[in-house]
């Protein structure tokens, strides 16, 4: 049985370990390590290697993307799930914050920005 990880979605409700902003609170936290993005059907997905082994997936926003993008391959990360906000042009825009267990994980030309500021940018 062991051999046989992976479930197959018996009505296409159950699309396995995918975080779906819109039916999260604010405060959701998920941590891990990061494993980077990859192409999906509907665009770009996030991937997040959870402590018990699962691969979780999840929609890249504006905001997550930004910070995502600083990250190196590999790291332990925490994502939090901040707000939403409804903007005045009817979108709505998600906020979220990153933290890295360890600084080396920031990319080289981030660790720069950082070093040369008194605050940290985020």
């Amino acid at each position: 049985m062991e051999k046989f990880r992976f479930r197959v979605p018996d009505d296409g409700h159950d699309s396995g370990p995918l975080i779906r902003w819109s039916k999260v609170e604010p405060g959701f936290e998920i941590e891990g390590v990061w494993c980077g993005e990859k192409p999906s059907l509907y665009g770009t997905l996030g991937q997040i290697q959870t402590p018990d082994g699962t691969v979780a997936a999840f929609s890249i926003p504006t905001d997550l993307g930004r910070r995502l993008r600083k990250v190196r391959e590999g790291a332990e990360i925490l994502i939090v799930f901040l707000e939403r906000q409804s903007l005045r042009n009817g979108n709505t825009f998600l906020k979220f914050d990153v933290r890295l267990a360890v600084e080396a994980d920031l990319l080289p030309d981030v660790v720069a920005d950082v070093q040369e500021s008194e605050e940290v940018p985020y």
